[in-house]
C-alpha cells in the first residue's frame, strides 16, 4: 500500500512539475516573459540589399517580406518575398544562438531552383539580431552569399533590416 502512494504521490508532483513547465512555454507568454527573447514569430519588411560597408539600402534594392520562426531549440525557419533568386525555393532552415541578452547570431540557409527543377543556387545567410529593450522589434545585419551546386562562389553580398522586424500576433 505504502508502494502505491508512494507512486501516487511522485505521478502527481511529475505531472505539477510537466505542467508548470508547459504553462511556462505557452506562445501568449512570448512576448512578455524576458527569457523567450527570440524564440516566436517575426515579420520584416525592408529592402533585401545593403552596401556591406555602409549598411545604408543599395538605391535599386526591392522591398521584401521576410518571415522568420525561432525555436526554443535554437533552430530556425526563414522565408521571403526576394524576386532575385526566384519563385522556385526551398524554406531556408539553419541555427541561431544567444551571444548577449539582446544579441544572437544566425546561420541558416536554402535552396534555389529554375522551373524544370534543376538546382541553380545555394543560398547560405549569416547574421547578427539585435531586439530592441522591449523586445518588439529587431534588426537583423549580415552576409550572404549565391553559391552553385557545386559549390563554388557567385556572389557575397549584405542586409541590414533596421529595427523593422516586428513580433507576429493574433
Amino acid at each position: 500500500m505504502n508502494h502505491c502512494r508512494s507512486t501516487h504521490v511522485f505521478a502527481t508532483m511529475l505531472a505539477i512539475t510537466l505542467a508548470g513547465s508547459l504553462a511556462g512555454a505557452a506562445p501568449q507568454d512570448a512576448k512578455i516573459n524576458p527569457d523567450f527573447g527570440l524564440v516566436g514569430v517575426w515579420e520584416t519588411v525592408a529592402p533585401a540589399f545593403s552596401d556591406c560597408a555602409t549598411g545604408e539600402p543599395l538605391p535599386d534594392s526591392p522591398t521584401i517580406r521576410v518571415l522568420q520562426t525561432f525555436h526554443g531549440d535554437g533552430t530556425m525557419t526563414e522565408d521571403n518575398t526576394d524576386s532575385n533568386d526566384g519563385p522556385y525555393r526551398t524554406t531556408a532552415q539553419g541555427i541561431w544562438q544567444r551571444v548577449d541578452s539582446r544579441q544572437f547570431r544566425t546561420s541558416y540557409m536554402h535552396y534555389s531552383f529554375s522551373p524544370d527543377r534543376t538546382h541553380t543556387l545555394t543560398i547560405k545567410i549569416r547574421s547578427t539580431i539585435t531586439l530592441t529593450r522591449d523586445q518588439t522589434a529587431f534588426r537583423e545585419q549580415g552576409e550572404f552569399d549565391l553559391l552553385t551546386p557545386q559549390d563554388e562562389l557567385v556572389f557575397t553580398g549584405c542586409f541590414n533590416s533596421g529595427f523593422r522586424a516586428r513580433r507576429v500576433g493574433f
